[in-house]
């Protein structure tokens, strides 16, 4: 399977996001993990001193380690991007899957220390896990925040030599329909299928409109935006691809940002060829 890895771009990329979580997520550990120690001092407490940060360490070392869901989660529903049906089918399992595995990871890191240790360390998942899960949402809301604030930064650095009046202003692509021309923000565009006598435009935010064309002249419009024809009745944005997934019959299945779907056919090896090196850029 293929999609928008950990690669860097000429922005700082996936790479500047992954350090800056790192960066929060040790300076948070750090001041909780002295906080707690100096509670101790005070408060008489004779649990050795190297609890707390033993505590911190295993949780926040939990953290990193399932970012790279919260990572996948936001490429595939982007806020602003995604509708909102799309984002709570995403995002709300998302967080739960990551306050399972932090919480499951850190349990089984703790266990690890503690034996070294020469003690044992308890938890109670079923009493626990809400409380915790209440602290991950917000945990997970924050990366979220800033693995999208790198996205944003990627694209925008996407045409370094772009004027910024004319890297501010969006692109517009007309199309005909029937004897009417509409138009579009080329930005807003995902994909197009061919339906009839008309082409069902895939919009970011989830609106599908049709427009009275042919696939043909559709193409002709947008292939200038990164557009590529993947089967005979689908073109989509190369640009716009997460995932390339195997079907098991010599096809594709592409996954877009927003949660769009649509099919690859090995009759278009071309396509197949733009999409991979748009990721590899990625």
């Amino acid at each position: 399977m293929t999609s928008g890895g950990v690669s860097g771009t000429s922005g700082g990329g996936p790479l500047r996001s992954y350090a800056i979580v790192a960066a929060m997520v040790t300076a948070f550990g750090l001041v909780n993990a002295l906080s707690l120690s100096d509670e101790m001092v005070r408060s008489g407490d004779s649990l050795p001193r190297w609890v707390p940060f033993a505590l911190e360490g295993t949780s926040n070392l939990a953290v990193l380690l399932m970012s790279p869901l919260v990572a996948w989660a936001v490429r595939r529903a982007p806020p602003g991007e995604a509708g909102w049906r799309t984002l709570l089918a995403v995002h709300l399992p998302g967080s739960v899957a990551f306050s399972l595995g932090h919480v499951v990871l850190m349990v089984a890191l703790r266990h690890a220390v503690w034996a070294v240790a020469g003690r044992s360390f308890q938890f109670d998942f079923a009493g626990e896990w809400l409380y915790e899960y209440r602290k991950d949402l917000l945990g997970y809301a924050l990366l979220a925040l800033v693995f999208w604030l790198g996205r944003r930064r990627a694209r925008r650095a996407e045409r370094p030599d772009a004027a910024p009046d004319e890297a501010a202003a969006p692109a517009f692509v007309t199309l005909q329909d029937g004897v009417r021309p509409v138009r579009f923000a080329a930005g807003e565009v995902l994909a197009a299928e061919a339906s009839g006598n008309y082409v069902e435009l895939v919009l970011a935010g989830g609106r599908r409109p049709l427009v009275r064309t042919t696939l043909a002249r559709a193409l002709e419009a947008l292939a200038a935006h990164g557009f590529v024809r993947t089967h005979r009745s689908w073109i989509v944005c190369a640009g716009r691809v997460v995932e390339v997934d195997p079907t098991g019959t010599g096809d594709w299945l592409l996954r877009l940002d927003g949660g769009v779907e649509a099919p690859l056919s090995r009759r278009f090896p071309e396509a197949l060829r733009r999409i991979r090196e748009q990721q590899a850029a990625a």
